[in-house]
């Protein structure tokens, strides 16, 4: 094992705040090698893009859209899906 463990990342990215019928939050456990432990956070994940790089401009039309990166990302990582999204944060 290489220690220190460092990973970096400027790809764009959706993080989604979603809640079950009854008001709890829904929450995914992931193992972070860094800290070594296992972290309760929410659903999120990269917004993909076509044309191969890793970040671009909101708006760019070679990205995914974030609204629908939100939804592909609560849907493959809790098995959740809604049709009550709504935007926040930069866009």
């Amino acid at each position: 094992m290489f220690e220190p463990y460092y990973s970096y990342s400027r790809r764009d990215y959706a993080v989604i705040v979603a809640t079950d019928t009854e008001g709890n939050y829904l929450c995914v456990r992931q193992y972070r090698q860094g800290i070594k432990q296992v972290t309760t956070e929410f659903p999120a994940g990269g917004i993909e893009r076509k044309d191969g790089r890793e970040y671009g401009t909101s708006g760019d039309a070679s990205a995914e859209d974030a609204l629908e990166a939100a939804k592909r990302e609560l849907l493959e990582e809790t098995g959740y899906t809604s049709d009550e999204m709504c935007r926040r944060g930069n866009e």
